[in-house]
């Protein structure tokens, strides 16, 4: 059965016009597009970062709230936005959690009943931490590809979003499905009722928003073992880290899932030595992440 437990398959038709409304998604709005354009502008200084954040309260209240989380350490609470930024979390980090925040706000993920937002989250920055540490041991990476890492590993699963929102019903049958024992992978099964998997939405999100092509490139790709376009590096980061925060949020071995991606650690250039330290300053701040989880998903005040 592919489709819910009654094994009925929706009209085809009305698959098609759900990929189509998908695949026209309305342009962000106009403040989004502001927004986002800011922060991708190489040349954004921090004064401007911090403008644009004061301006809108619903992203300040979240980047304080991140500044203030014990994941940074610092024992003085930033004090405003402009402390937060500048003393606590830096340009860079600010800049892919603003964008993060912004794109994901334009779905309504709520609309399907068994998706869960604060998985979402969890899964999303603990691939984006993993796949910086990855980024910042990885030989021969540009610097352009390091930098976009964290971003690349918060956007990776865009695409979930997007298709909660745009085709709920279909997304709850393959959510109740991907729950049965011996179930075939959550992709397999909505390529199956929808026609694409979640990586090809978000690549389609992702091409519609006029993103960066190495952006495109880690939605997109994310799930392909075989990709070797111009990003390949970028996209092996967050391949790798994306499967082994999944094995850490469904309580499997992660050491275990690690040897498993011998292949992608080895032409990423990171030694075993290497691989277990770093896996072991992830684990160590994997509770402090899924605190911030909780922040983007709204599950705290």
């Amino acid at each position: 059965m592919e489709n819910g437990r009654s094994g009925a398959r929706p009209p085809r038709v009305d698959v098609r016009e759900r990929l189509v409304r998908l695949a026209a998604l309305a342009p962000l709005p106009r403040r989004s597009q502001e927004l986002v354009l800011l922060l991708a502008d190489p040349d954004l200084d921090i004064l401007q970062l911090i403008t644009l954040i004061e301006q809108t309260p619903a992203l300040a209240a979240r980047i304080m709230g991140v500044a203030e989380s014990a994941l940074f350490g610092h024992r003085q609470p930033p004090r405003h936005v402009a402390d937060a930024v500048m003393r606590v979390l830096g340009l860079d980090l600010v800049r892919d959690l603003s964008l993060s925040l912004i794109l994901s706000r334009q779905f309504n993920a709520e609309k399907c009943r068994r998706f869960d937002g604060l998985r979402y989250w969890r899964h999303a920055m603990l691939t984006a931490k993993l796949a910086h540490d990855l980024a910042m041991a990885a030989t021969d990476m540009d610097i352009a590809e390091r930098q976009s890492a964290y971003l690349g590993g918060l956007l990776h699963s865009l695409g979930m979003l997007a298709l909660a929102d745009v085709a709920p019903e279909l997304m709850d049958q393959v959510l109740q499905q991907a729950a049965d024992a011996g179930a075939p992978p959550l992709s397999e099964l909505q390529r199956r009722a929808m026609g694409l998997d979640y990586a090809g939405a978000g690549g389609a999100v992702a091409t519609a928003w006029g993103l960066p092509q190495r952006l495109v490139a880690c939605m997109a790709a994310h799930r392909d073992r075989a990709y070797d376009g111009y990003f390949r590096a970028l996209v092996t980061v967050v391949r790798l880290a994306d499967r082994i925060a999944a094995c850490y949020l469904e309580k499997e071995s992660v050491e275990t899932c690690a040897e498993t991606c011998a292949t992608e650690w080895a032409w990423l250039g990171v030694c075993p030595a290497t691989r277990g330290s770093l896996l072991a300053r992830w684990y160590a701040d994997a509770d402090e992440v899924d605190a911030l989880a909780k922040l983007f998903a709204g599950k705290v005040s």
